[in-house]
């Protein structure tokens, strides 16, 4: 608007210089003009009167004038332009000079603007940063300023700051906080129901919000649950991965529901036994030697980990009525008592124990029983637990396990290597729901004739790591995917290929470490190897997935003979082309060129194969 006015203003100055100009060149014209002649006869009039000298002087005087006046004229025009130029210049430069007092005036008003604004925001963001400033300390090597903008900017982004008392959840499990103490928080954010706090470095918690139900707080520095025992309203509760080494007062939190309590120092269960509503218990990895569930009131809970502690004895845990899933392993428990029946007790695990003996006659309705790496010598009370679909007793120790296999027909998945148990794989009868089935290391040097018939329904088989020389029983497996034969006996392609062919479902075939293939691969590790590993994967099955295989094969494969070379080839493409939907052969994924090659491979030895007729 400021603009469109000096425009106008420029425009009707103008417009006044203009018609100024014209009306004095208008006046000009219409002033009479004297002719030489009439200025003559004045001169001769004068003449009369004066002498002749002075006549001439007059005549001289006026062609002079005849001669100056167009010049003046153009003189006086000249000027007059010069002068309108000027002063158009001369209003230029005030309009240039009016424009940037202008500009600087715009310039002024909007920082003041700016400085303003930046004032109210400074107003507003004072009592934001102390309030996170009075709440929260920072581990001394962070910068405090930085940490509190962070959280600052975070809660701004759920919620404006006059709207914090309404925000219902909040993470700060962003490892870069590195918080170290929250204090108050009830006040600020009165409404919350869900934290998350883990991964920090929090040694208390004081004042939480009580209207509080999920709280994760693992990975910190937690010593006590002094600060929650107000939280009546909490469901769950994460603090895996402290320090903590007692659980007292935890009897407040009578609305928990699910406790992980992993990786911390407890030692005795005894605070936990009036935990009426607690349904999921986490206490694996801690330190607690005995678990005597006398006088319990317990009812609600369904789940119990108790795995890697140290516990020797396990009694009275009966009292445990409503219990679906126990898990004992890692422990060094020898004996467990139990004097009724857990009906509801589905899942049980307790491998890497001490047991030498196991009665599961009180466990009627399990199905998951797993006693891996004990040293267990019978079994007794099979016939109690019909409904056992998971059945896993490896590695007892070498020694001969006396139990009654037939009580286990029901079975889907059995995990027995590592035990001398021939003479019961002998007596297997009418396994029909069998499906996964493990028989490593058990000493076996021939399969029973008829033993497809007694396990039609078979898609997984291991049979590693035995002194096998002929699997042809296996060949009416119809449903057979998945056959691993590692380290074994065999030495005949051709027995091999009579037993895989009709298996049309096939898809996965590992022969390595026998005498057909051991030139062929780069040796696989021992059982004893395996044992070293401790990487969560039982030893008989390690070399599957051994993650050094990949690499160390194609070294092998770079500097093996070429004579071996070929051979490897050859090797690869008759059981490649015996079972088309092969996708694994030896760890191995066959790709479109290995089959292309195969196909090229079958046509040269069949046609030498007629030479030779």
């Amino acid at each position: 608007m400021l603009e469109a006015r000096k425009q106008q203003e420029k425009k009707w100055r103008l417009e006044t210089r203009e018609r100024a100009e014209k009306e004095r060149q208008l006046a000009m014209e219409n002033q009479p003009q004297r002719t030489v002649t009439e200025r003559r006869l004045d001169n001769d009039h004068n003449d009369d009167d004066g002498n002749t000298s002075s006549r001439s002087l007059s005549d001289e005087q006026d062609i002079w004038i005849q001669e100056e006046e167009p010049q003046q004229q153009n003189n006086q025009e000249e000027r007059l332009h010069e002068e309108i130029e000027n002063e158009i210049m001369e209003n230029d430069n005030d309009d240039e000079q009016e424009k940037e007092d202008d500009a600087e005036e715009a310039t002024r008003l909007l920082l003041n603007q700016l400085e303003y604004q930046d004032r109210e925001t400074q107003d507003l963001m004072d009592p934001i940063f102390n309030a996170i400033h009075a709440r929260f300390t920072f581990e001394p090597h962070i910068d405090t300023h930085q940490a509190i903008h962070h959280i600052v900017d975070h809660l701004l982004s759920i919620k404006p700051f006059d709207q914090w008392d309404t925000i219902l959840a909040l993470d700060l499990s962003d490892p870069r906080y590195h918080i170290t103490k929250i204090s108050d928080l009830d006040t600020l954010l009165p409404a919350l129901t869900t934290l998350n706090v883990s991964n920090n470095a929090i040694s208390d918690m004081p004042r939480l919000p009580p209207s509080l139900q999920t709280l994760k707080a693992k990975s910190n520095r937690i010593t006590n649950i002094t600060a929650f025992e107000h939280l009546h309203n909490l469901h769950y509760l994460d603090i895996c991965n402290n320090a903590i080494s007692s659980f007292e007062g935890i009897t407040s939190l009578y609305h928990l529901r699910t406790l992980h309590a992993e990786y911390n120092k407890v030692a005795s269960c005894r605070p936990f036994k009036r935990m009426k509503g607690l349904i999921h218990l986490n206490l694996r990895n801690n330190s607690i030697t005995q678990l005597n569930f006398r006088k319990i009131k317990m009812d609600s809970l369904e789940t119990l980990d108790l795995a890697y502690n140290r516990v020797e004895c396990l009694e009275a845990i009966e009292g445990l009525t409503n219990l679906k899933v126990l898990n004992l392993d890692h422990n060094d428990i020898k004996w467990i008592q139990v004097n009724e029946p857990m009906e509801k007790l589905k899942v049980l695990r307790m491998s890497y124990n001490r047991l030498k003996t196991f009665d599961p006659t009180f466990f009627p309705d399990l199905r998951t029983l797993y006693l891996d790496d004990n040293q267990i010598q019978r079994i007794i009370g099979l016939s109690c637990t019909p409904r056992i679909s998971s059945f896993s007793l490896r590695d007892q120790g070498g020694q001969q396990v006396n139990f009654n296999l037939q009580y286990l027909r029901g079975s889907r998945k059995m995990y027995l290597s590592g035990n001398s148990i021939v003479k019961e794989l002998h007596r297997m009868e009418d396994f029909f729901t069998l499906e996964y089935l493990e028989l490593c290391s058990i000493q076996l040097d021939q399969l029973p004739k008829d033993f497809a018939r007694h396990v039609p329904n078979l898609g997984v088989l291991y049979l590693s790591h035995n002194y096998l020389q002929d699997v042809r029983p296996l060949r009416k497996l119809r449903h057979l995917q998945k056959l691993v034969l590692m380290d074994n006996k065999l030495d005949s392609e051709g027995d091999v290929i009579d037993a895989v062919r009709p298996l049309k479902r096939l898809r996965y075939l590992d022969l390595r470490q026998n005498p057909l293939s051991v030139k062929l691969y780069p040796p696989i590790k021992s059982i004893e190897q395996c044992k070293l590993l401790k990487n969560g994967i039982s030893c008989f099955l390690a070399n599957e997935y051994d993650e050094t295989w990949t690499s160390r094969d194609a070294h092998f494969s770079q500097h093996m003979e070429s004579q071996w070379h070929e051979r490897r080839k050859v090797h690869r493409a008759l059981f490649i082309k015996c079972q088309p939907l092969l996708q694994v052969l030896d760890n191995i994924s066959i790709t479109d060129e290995e089959r292309t090659t195969a196909d090229i491979i079958a046509s040269e030895l069949k046609h030498k194969q007629t030479l030779l007729q």
